[in-house]
């Protein structure tokens, strides 16, 4: 599913909530903004609270939270595919969602399919294949030590602020997205979303000739 049709499949309510979360960022939020911005019920966001999943930043009865935590709770609404569509260039250039061909076993393929529509929630945007694994690979990334992650900030520079920190309200410099393959972060020829070796080697017979 390409970015374009992400976000036609999003309501127009759910973009303007992703849209006002990430490019109107504000440092703290009343309760009821957490509500509507997040989509969730007073009973979602007290569970959040006793799970300490979120951090009232004020108690009583006018509770503040953090940017942090709306986008925490706004994350178990949509995915980071969702996000993408609907606020990229708000987003750090490594969170910023790519479409590029996989080849699976079609037992896989049919497999993943079913985890997506077994994950799908009712009230939420419905999860495709892409969704599925994206969960997986995160899982990955946060079991991930710290030496191991220290090894991947210096091959990929800014991984562990794109994996671990995305959720920062931490004013960093405005990055710029460069044009770059989208394996290995080398510049591409012009027009091609991958260097010439990564095409080779990740998307066999899929050269421009084929694309035409």
């Amino acid at each position: 599913m390409t970015e374009r049709s992400v976000a036609e499949a999003l309501s127009s309510e759910d973009e303007a909530l992703l849209v006002e979360i990430f490019y109107w960022r504000m440092p703290a939020y009343a309760e009821a903004d957490v509500l509507r911005l997040a989509r969730i019920t007073p009973a979602a966001l007290e569970r959040a609270v006793a799970e300490n999943e979120v951090e009232p930043r004020k108690t009583g009865a006018d509770r503040l939270f953090a940017w942090e935590d709306v986008v925490s709770l706004a994350l178990d609404h949509w995915t980071p595919r969702m996000i993408s569509a609907a606020a990229r260039a708000a987003l750090p250039p490594l969170n910023r969602t790519c479409v590029i061909p996989v080849e699976l076993p079609l037992y896989q393929i049919r497999f993943l399919r079913h985890l997506a529509m077994a994950a799908s929630e009712l009230g939420k945007p419905p999860l495709n294949v892409s969704d599925v694994l994206e969960r997986e690979i995160d899982g990955l990334v946060s079991s991930a030590s710290a030496s191991d992650l220290a090894s991947l900030e210096k091959q990929m520079p800014g991984f562990t602020a794109a994996a671990l920190d995305f959720a920062s309200f931490q004013q960093r410099p405005r990055l710029v997205a460069k044009e770059a393959c989208v394996y290995c972060g080398s510049a591409p020829p012009a027009g091609s979303h991958a260097c010439a070796a990564c095409l080779l080697l990740h998307e066999p017979g899929t050269g421009d000739e084929e694309r035409s």
